[in-house]
């Protein structure tokens, strides 16, 4: 009878302190609710962080326009987790130029990345690094390569992608125009790094299971960012939260991309195919079927979901700019497509749009030793260095008091050429030696696409959709980009993308 009246003393003493330390924390809580950022007993700043992930890019905005350009986050006591995030231009090009070394992407970011990118490009540091710069440099600019790329990005967006949208029109239906054009960069990015699409632009519109399981993968990878290093490790080794998610999707990718280096084995192209697996599969240190599958993975990431969602942005702001639109379909309309780079409106256009929404909105780099920024913020081995892009096209004291504007004209001159922007503002294709390789390559894509869909139809987003980004590793739409399709008849502007000089 005792024993059982001191297990319910002892229930309710515990029920009681559990009741306080809430009431303590709903007080903590309405005290300071009005802040950005709350420092929380214990816990410090993670629960804002975990609060406000599905807001993560305008949160993120929104805190640093509030510091000035940096700030610095920490992780529960004992975790010894510290993030310091920034989007001042000195401090990002003393970190990707001036201190190249100092700031790889560390063993943090490897880990992280490893069961989805392997040790391909763009999760390796140091002479690693180096090597596959040097080959994929050579394979990329190569006319092999050049001329496959132009071919088959004309092919698709002229063959498969306007044949759909007019359908769409005759049928009125409603598409989601995010859903095309990562569907369009799908095949866009098989057919350069395997040889052909895999037939996500077929008039049916089918689900294929291994683009779903990148999505998938993607999607998991990013819930890391905002646990300490330790926790997600743990999750992954219980298999909870997201992390069977992750499992799934990378034993769907390297089934698939297996598949496909086999293939390419057994062909023996002996570089006779444009598309880089035929290139890489001659070069000698391509010595592994892991070394292609990390190859193959790194570049599919690369060439599909950032041009893809560049794509889906563009249209959008496009849509919702009928004087940006009316100049563009001009331009196309005086100096047609035979040479792409004579296109200046239209490249300011895309250049402009991956300003507001660049395709990779967050990057994050190690310490490997104690350093002081620009700004003055010091920076220690074991913090995570977060640079946010997104908020760079957002900060009036980076681009102007028009800073939110959608405005190409910033990037022409007075003679209507474009002008590439100088400096570190502008990090869509990122800077120093990491800039990225395939800019060209995505900049063709998109004209490609631009070309051919703007003078043959009219774009309007249907009447309450909601277009807000997605907290993933690339800057998607939250809710897709629904869209209905016209027929363009005004001005007789329909006229095939003939593509010669790129």
């Amino acid at each position: 009878m005792e024993e059982t009246k001191w297990n319910t003393r002892l229930g309710l003493g515990w029920a009681e302190g559990l009741v306080a330390v809430l009431f303590f924390l709903l007080l903590h809580y309405i005290r300071h609710r009005h802040k950005h950022l709350i420092s929380w007993p214990l816990l410090r700043e993670l629960p804002s962080m975990i609060i406000n992930f599905p807001r993560t890019h305008e949160w993120g905005t929104t805190i640093l326009r509030a510091a000035g350009g940096t700030i610095a986050f920490r992780g529960p006591i004992f975790t010894g987790m510290r993030v310091v995030l920034t989007c001042d231009p000195c401090n990002v090009e003393y970190i990707l130029k001036t201190r190249f070394s100092n700031f790889p992407k560390g063993p943090d970011f490897h880990e992280m990345f490893h069961e989805l990118m392997g040790d391909g490009i763009f999760n390796t540091d140091g002479d690693e690094w180096q090597a596959q710069r040097r080959t994929a440099n050579a394979h990329v600019h190569s006319k092999a390569f050049r001329d496959f790329v132009n071919k088959t990005s004309h092919q698709l967006s002229s063959d498969r992608l306007v044949p759909i949208l007019r359908k769409a029109a005759v049928d009125g239906a409603v598409i989601d125009l995010q859903d095309l054009t990562m569907r369009y960069t799908m095949d866009a990015a098989c057919a350069a790094v395997f040889g052909e699409a895999v037939g996500c632009l077929a008039p049916e519109l089918p689900q294929v299971p291994f683009v779903t399981a990148m999505d998938e993968a993607q999607q998991a990878v990013v819930a890391r960012h905002v646990l300490p290093h330790k926790w997600w490790k743990v999750m992954r080794w219980l298999g909870l939260g997201m992390e069977p998610l992750l499992a799934r999707g990378v034993h769907t990718l390297d089934e698939f991309v297996a598949n496909q280096v086999a293939q390419k084995r057994l062909e023996r192209s002996g570089g006779n195919g444009g598309d880089l697996l035929s290139i890489y599969t001659t070069d000698v240190s391509a010595k592994t079927d892991n070394y292609l599958r990390d190859v193959a993975v790194n570049f599919l990431i690369a060439g599909r979901d950032t041009t893809g969602a560049a794509l889906a942005w563009f249209f959008w702001l496009v849509s919702t700019h009928p004087e940006v639109e009316a100049k563009i379909l001009v331009e196309l309309k005086e100096k047609g497509t035979e040479d792409l780079r004579e296109l200046h409106y239209l490249h300011a256009a895309l250049s402009e749009t991956l300003r507001l929404y660049p395709s990779v909105p967050l990057d994050h780099k190690g310490v490997v030793k104690e350093d002081i920024l620009p700004d003055g913020t010091t920076v220690k081995p074991g913090n995570m260095l977060l640079y946010n892009i997104y908020a760079m096209g957002r900060m009036h004291w980076i681009w102007g008091n028009d800073c939110l504007e959608f405005k190409p004209e910033r990037w022409l001159g007075q003679d209507g050429k474009f002008i590439p922007e100088s400096g570190f503002r502008y990090l869509a294709f990122n800077g120093g030696p990491r800039t990225c390789l395939g800019k060209e390559v995505a900049y063709v894509q998109m004209k490609c696409v631009a070309a051919a869909v703007l003078p043959s139809f009219e774009l309007q987003v249907v009447e309450g959709h909601e277009v807000l980004p997605k907290p993933t590793v690339i800057l998607m739409m939250k809710n897709g980009l629904k869209m209905r399709v016209k027929e363009r008849v005004a001005g007789n502007l329909h006229f095939p993308a003939k593509i010669i000089n790129v």
